[in-house]
């Protein structure tokens, strides 16, 4: 009895978040959601792009836990919102990094790479199976992109080929 109170109480908590998170105007049932959609705008516009490989263990970066979805959605508004920055490669996986080779052409990439604006960051089919979760972005020009989320000792990163273009 004790169990199946606590897990009551812990469903209450997350569908309180959830709505605390859209606030409360976005009915969609079965989508988790962060709703902390952005705009951002730069004046850069873009020219080449990257055509290096993904590193075989992108995406595969072992997760610790359970993501929380308000968390990961703040971590992907924040990589989106300092992109170029050593703020944003910071919330990067090393293998999400590898995709860039080095923090100078990571720089160097969305310098190069204009993104108009950016809103519905959400987590549409949960949680995976080990607890990350793929966050859904909406980038205008772009269209809707995922990222997997995961929880690692140095906390939540980006684990996913970031590059847009």
């Amino acid at each position: 009895m004790l169990a199946g109170s606590a897990v009551a109480v812990v469903a209450v908590l997350v569908l309180v978040l959830v709505v605390v998170l859209n606030g409360g105007d976005q009915p969609n049932a079965g989508t988790s959601q962060a709703n902390v959609g952005g705009t951002t705008s730069t004046t850069s516009a873009p020219s080449s792009t990257s055509s290096s490989a993904a590193p075989a263990d992108l995406g595969k970066t072992a997760n610790t836990g359970s993501v929380n979805f308000g968390q990961a959605g703040q971590v992907v508004k924040g990589y989106l919102d300092g992109k170029g920055s050593a703020a944003a490669w910071a919330l990067l996986t090393p293998s999400a990094q590898a995709v860039f080779g080095s923090q100078q052409a990571f720089q160097q990439y969305w310098s190069e790479h204009e993104i108009q604006g950016y809103n519905s960051i959400l987590a549409d089919k949960g949680l995976n199976s080990d607890g990350s979760a793929d966050m859904y972005v909406t980038i205008a020009g772009v269209g809707r992109i995922s990222w997997r989320v995961v929880n690692t000792d140095q906390g939540m990163r980006i684990d996913a080929d970031t590059r847009i273009g």
